[in-house]
Order: structure tokens, then sequence, then C-alpha cells
């Protein structure tokens, strides 16, 4: 057993695949599914800063607007 072990070491294989002759079954899902989870997850932070930087500007001027409408902007 000890000299299987050794061989499966020396070829890089697992022992199923040594003895039984089975294939190494390779998991690709996870990390695709890793992958698209964090692409996704860049998207919506994206949106989210673009959208606050856009939405900040608009806010101020609305303000500035609101503030004139009612006579307080000689402070400025």
């Amino acid at each position: 057993m000890e000299n299987a072990i050794k061989l499966a070491e020396i070829l890089d294989v697992s022992l199923d695949e040594l003895i039984l002759e089975k294939e190494a079954q390779t998991i690709v899902e996870r990390v695709v599914e890793k992958q698209e989870r964090a692409i996704k997850q860049l998207v919506r932070d994206f949106w989210l800063i673009f959208a606050n930087i856009l939405l900040a500007p608009c806010l101020l001027l609305l303000l500035y607007a609101l503030l004139e409408s009612i006579g307080l902007t000689s402070f400025l």
C-alpha cells in the first residue's frame, strides 16, 4: 500500500486514478460560479458609486435652486 501511495505521489495522480483507472474529477463549476459572482459584485458596486457621483451634483443644484427661490443665497 505504501508503494502505491509513493507511486501516486511520484506520478502526481490520485490513488483512484492509479489503481481503479478512474479519471480525476475536476471541479470547474465552483470556480466559474465564484468568478461570475465576483463580476456581478463589481458591476453592482461600480453602478452604486457612479450613481452617487452623478446624484450628488444634481442634489446640490436642486438645493441651491431651492435656497435661491426663497432668497437665502446671499450668504454664498
